[in-house]
């Protein structure tokens, strides 16, 4: 989030207001280990690389990408393709403030209000969508951070209104139109889990008390610092766009994956 994103649209404090407990997707108290267990899960073991585990194209392309960024090859490589195409979108390396997310603006609020939270699963369980991908899977996620959704900058600002103006079909549409390269993903990263979600959520409505449940737009956020390896004061989006583009000039779309849609190269 950003700083202009605040205040939150009314029905956020309404809701907070109306509620004597909240719940989030990830139970805030598993965050912390979480983070742990992730970069753990992410890194190789010992005497494996990266390179073990892709298409050498992709390999390839990497090494230049984070060459680009001077980040040795010896530090990415070392880590899974999940957990790099995470630590790619974390916030901070956006120009974000993981600080001022809605669940972390939330959870103080009702800290000070003395309001009990919950969440939904654990940092593990969530974890757990990514560090059981396999290698083709995890391939797919990190190649698909590195095309450009239809619309750019401007999708993002059509989804920050929805979300303001509470149009949550509007929502749905544009999540689906950005998972239509991998469905079966987003039956894992969404469907899945919301069906998981459910008989917690149906317990709530029947324990006599108001609760706020708080769920995010679709794919889980980092909230940790990167490691600091891979760490940059910041990733701007020509600098993204523009390696990605430039690489052999060929198509990121067709050359990586068989069975993607064809894409047009990225602007430079």
């Amino acid at each position: 989030m950003r700083s202009t994103d605040y205040p939150l649209p009314p029905a956020y404090n309404q809701a907070f207001d109306a509620s004597e407990r909240l719940a989030f997707e990830v139970d805030l108290k598993t965050i912390r280990s979480a983070a742990q267990d992730s970069e753990k899960a992410g890194r190789y073991p010992r005497g494996d690389s990266l390179k073990n585990h892709v298409d050498p194209r992709t390999y390839d392309y990497l090494r230049r990408f984070f060459g680009l960024l001077k980040i040795p090859e010896t530090k990415f490589a070392s880590y899974r393709p999940w957990y790099l195409a995470e630590t790619l979108q974390a916030p901070q390396l956006h120009g974000l403030s993981p600080d001022l997310g809605v669940e972390g603006y939330l959870a103080n609020r009702a800290q000070a209000n003395h309001k009990p939270i919950s969440g939904l699963e654990t940092g593990r369980e969530a974890m757990a969508v990514f560090a059981g991908l396999n290698d083709r899977e995890s391939e797919a996620i990190l190649l698909l951070t590195f095309i450009p959704h239809e619309g750019g900058g401007n999708a993002m600002t059509q989804i920050t209104a929805a979300w303001r103006r509470g149009d949550a079909d509007a929502i749905a549409r544009e999540m689906k139109n950005r998972s239509a390269d991998f469905p079966a993903f987003e039956e894992r990263l969404i469907d899945a889990r919301n069906r998981q979600w459910l008989p917690k959520i149906e317990r709530a409505l029947h324990t006599g008390h108001t609760s706020f449940v708080v769920r995010r737009d679709g794919a889980p956020r980092r909230t940790e610092r990167p490691p600091r390896a891979l760490a940059q004061p910041r990733l701007s989006d020509r600098t993204a766009l523009s390696s990605a583009g430039e690489i052999d000039g060929r198509n990121v779309g067709r050359c990586y994956f068989p069975g993607w849609k064809s894409h047009k190269s990225p602007p430079i």
